[in-house]
C-alpha cells in the first residue's frame, strides 16, 4: 500500500501467495514472509529516493501531488493507442492543466503529447545504443550467447570453460578472433577459471533481467512512467508559456535562505498577507503558502520546500499550527537539512505562534533562522486589498485544491 501511495505503478494491483496450511513447514512460509517484507521496504525506499531525484531534476512536477500524477498518468495512458480518446478525458484533467493556462484545449494535448512521445522513443533508442557497446551480454540475448558457447566447443574442440571466458575477452564478439584466442589458452589456469565464473554470473543477470523484462511486458500497467508525464508537463509548459511566479520580496526577508518568523497567533495571517502584498504584490496562491496543521501531509510540505529550491524568484510560506504532528515537524526538518540550498533559491518563511513556541520543535531546530518583522498591514488595510482579487488566482487555488 505505500508503494502504490508513493506512486510505483509497478505495484498497483500487485499480489503474491504464501502458504500458510498446516500442511506445509511454517519456517518456510515465514521466511518467505520476511523475505518478501524485507524486498518491499528496501523497494519503497528506493523509489522515494528517484522520485525526489526525479522531482529536483523536473521541478514543474513540485506542483502535483503523488495522486494527482497518478491521474494524469493513467488518463493520458489510454492516448498511447489512440489519440481520438483525448475526448474521453474527464473534466478533473483539465482542471489539473488550468494550473498553466485557462485555454485548455484538445490540440494543445494532443501535439503536446505526440511530442513527448516522440522524445520518449529516441530516449529509449539511445539507450539501448549504448548499452550494447558495454558487453557482449549487452548485445546477444542468452540463447545467443550459449549458442556461441556450445559453436566453440562442438566445431573447434575448446574446453568449455575457455569458450566461457571468451565472452568476456573477445569484445566485440568475432568467431575468428574468438577460435584464435581460445587456442593459446590453458584450460586449467586460474585466470580462465575467474574469467568462466565471472562470465556465467553476467549470464544469469542476462536470463534473470529478460524474464523481469517479458513479465513487466506482459504486465505492463495502464499507466505512463513518471518519466513520460514529465515529459509531457514539461512539453505542455513551453507550449503554453507558462512561468513560474515571481516576487518582490521585502528588504527585511532574508533572501536565498529560510526564514523562522514568530508572531501570536491572530497576527500571522496579516503578517503573511503583508510580505505579500509588498509593492503591490498580489494574494499569494496554494502553490506558495501552506498551512500546516495535523491534517497535512509530509508530502505537501516537501513539495512547498521543492518549489522553494527550484524557483528562485518566488516566495513560499509554511505556517505551522500548534497541532502538527511531532512526528511531521521531524521529518519536515530532516527534509529541510537534505534539500535546502542556502544562496540559490527563493525565500522560504516559516511562521509559528509566539503562544506556542517553546513547546514547537520547529522553532528549536530553526532558531538560527530566525527574522524579526519590523511590522505589518491592520485588518482594515488587508480588508481594502483583498477587495480587487482575481478570478484568475481563484481558478489556481481550485486547480490545485481539487484532489485534496
Amino acid at each position: 500500500m505505500s508503494l502504490c501511495e508513493a506512486g510505483d505503478i509497478k505495484f498497483i494491483q500487485w499480489e503474491k501467495t504464501f502458504y500458510c496450511d498446516i500442511e506445509f513447514e511454517r519456517g518456510v512460509s515465514i521466511n518467505d514472509l520476511i523475505l518478501e517484507s524485507e524486498k518491499l521496504e528496501n523497494q519503497l525506499m528506493n523509489w522515494k529516493e528517484k522520485l525526489t531525484t526525479f522531482r529536483r531534476s523536473n521541478p514543474i512536477i513540485n506542483y502535483f501531488s503523488v495522486k494527482q500524477c497518478l491521474f494524469m498518468q493513467k488518463q493520458l495512458f489510454m492516448l498511447i493507442d489512440n489519440l481520438k480518446h483525448v475526448d474521453r478525458l474527464p473534466p478533473q484533467f483539465y482542471t489539473l492543466l488550468y494550473f498553466f493556462a485557462h485555454d485548455v484545449n484538445v490540440s494543445n494535448i494532443k501535439h503536446t503529447f505526440n511530442l513527448s512521445r516522440i522524445l520518449t522513443i529516441e530516449d529509449e533508442s539511445q539507450q539501448w545504443q549504448t548499452a550494447i557497446i558495454q558487453s557482449n551480454f549487452d548485445k546477444y540475448t542468452p540463447d545467443e550467447i550459449l549458442d556461441i558457447v556450445n559453436t566453440l566447443q562442438k566445431e573447434y574442440n575448446i574446453n568449455e570453460n575457455v569458450a566461457w571466458a571468451s565472452i568476456i575477452e573477445i569484445f566485440p564478439y568475432r568467431e575468428g578472433k574468438a577460435v584464435v584466442w581460445c587456442g593459446k589458452q590453458d584450460s586449467e589456469s586460474e585466470n580462465i577459471n575467474e574469467l568462466e565464473l565471472k562470465a556465467k554470473a553476467q549470464f544469469q543477470r542476462l536470463k534473470s533481467n529478460n524474464s523481469s523484462n517479458v513479465k513487466d511486458k506482459d504486465e505492463k500497467k495502464p499507466y505512463l512512467t513518471i518519466d513520460e508525464l514529465g515529459r509531457f508537463l514539461k512539453h505542455y509548459k513551453d507550449i503554453t508559456n507558462f512561468e513560474f511566479s515571481k516576487r518582490i520580496i521585502p528588504p527585511y526577508i532574508n533572501k536565498n535562505k529560510p526564514n523562522l518568523i514568530i508572531l501570536s497567533y491572530d497576527d500571522i495571517m496579516y503578517a503573511v498577507l503583508e510580505i505579500y502584498f509588498y509593492q503591490d504584490g498580489v494574494l499569494p496562491t496554494s502553490e506558495e503558502v501552506l498551512l500546516c496543521d495535523d491534517s497535512v501531509s509530509i508530502e505537501e510540505i516537501e513539495l512547498l520546500i521543492m518549489r522553494a529550491v527550484d524557483n528562485k524568484n518566488g516566495l513560499y510560506c509554511l505556517v505551522i499550527n500548534e497541532n502538527l504532528k511531532y512526528e511531521t515537524c521531524e521529518k519536515m526538518y530532516s527534509f529541510f537539512q537534505k534539500t535546502i540550498q542556502i544562496g540559490s533559491m527563493s525565500p522560504l518563511l516559516v511562521f509559528c505562534s509566539s503562544e506556542n513556541h517553546h513547546n514547537s520543535y520547529l522553532v528549536t531546530a530553526l532558531d538560527h533562522f530566525k527574522l524579526k518583522m519590523p511590522s505589518y498591514l491592520s485588518r482594515d488595510q488587508i480588508c481594502e486589498k483583498l477587495t480587487p482579487m482575481s478570478s484568475e488566482q481563484t481558478f489556481r487555488s481550485k486547480g490545485w485544491n481539487y484532489f485534496q
